[in-house]
C-alpha cells in the first residue's frame, strides 16, 4: 500500500502526517518556535528525503489577488508582475504569480 507523506505548517507548528487510500495517520508534532524540536525534525527530515511529499500551509497570512495585465513578454512581464507583486505583498519574502487564463475580449488581458 502506497503511503504518501503530508507536511501541515501553521504559525506555531508543524505536522506530518502518513496518508493512504483508507486512513491517515499522525506522525509527528514540532514546535516551529522550539529549537530542540525543530533539531528533532532534521532528523526526522533525513528519512523523508527520497519519497514524494505534500506541503499543506495554513497561514493566516495567506492572501490572493487577481489582477489582470497586459499582455507581454520577457523582462517587461517579469518587472510588471514583480511590480504587482511589491504592491500586495511588499513585506513578504515569498509570494508567487501564475498566469490562470486569458481574457477572451478587449485587449485579451492576462489574469
Amino acid at each position: 500500500m502506497k503511503i504518501n507523506t503530508v507536511y501541515c505548517l501553521d504559525e506555531s507548528c508543524l505536522t506530518i502526517y502518513g496518508c493512504s487510500a483508507r486512513d491517515i495517520t499522525k506522525v509527528d508534532t514540532f514546535d516551529i518556535d522550539s529549537t530542540k524540536s525543530m533539531a528533532r525534525f532534521n532528523e526526522v527530515a533525513a528519512n523523508y528525503q527520497k519519497s514524494a511529499s505534500y506541503l499543506l500551509l495554513n497561514l493566516s497570512c495567506e492572501d490572493y489577488h487577481e489582477e489582470q495585465l497586459p499582455h507581454v513578454r520577457g523582462g517587461d512581464r517579469k518587472r510588471l508582475i514583480s511590480r504587482m507583486l511589491n504592491k500586495h505583498f511588499s513585506s513578504e519574502d515569498f509570494s508567487h504569480a501564475a498566469l490562470l487564463r486569458k481574457l477572451k475580449t478587449g485587449r485579451r488581458d492576462d489574469v
